[in-house]
């Protein structure tokens, strides 16, 4: 059984799903700012985050501040239900 969320992954991913909304990928940096996190925990928790497969690095930007690209984060693409998972669905439901 797995851990519960703490405090700052609900933060980070509510902060990743208002980004996604507007069509945005954030850089780390702008994940902590907004989810008022530093960036020492940010940077921890979406490292575990990436590593689970519950976030995705979706492409790299340069920015002013860092010589190197920084990484955009976004939640992964929701997968479509197969036929064969929705009959099951549909049994499942039905049973009860």
């Amino acid at each position: 059984m797995a851990r519960p969320r703490g405090e700052i992954t609900i933060a980070l991913l509510a902060v990743l799903e208002h980004f996604n909304q507007g069509g945005r990928q954030p850089t780390m940096r702008e994940l902590a700012y907004q989810a008022q996190v530093s960036i020492k925990d940010t940077r921890n928790s979406l490292n575990g985050l990436v590593r689970a497969g519950h976030v995705e690095i979706r492409g790299f930007k340069r920015v002013a501040y860092r010589n190197r690209p920084v990484a955009l984060y976004s939640l992964p693409p929701i997968e479509e239900t197969t036929p064969s998972a929705q009959v099951l669905a549909d049994a499942i439901n039905a049973w009860r």
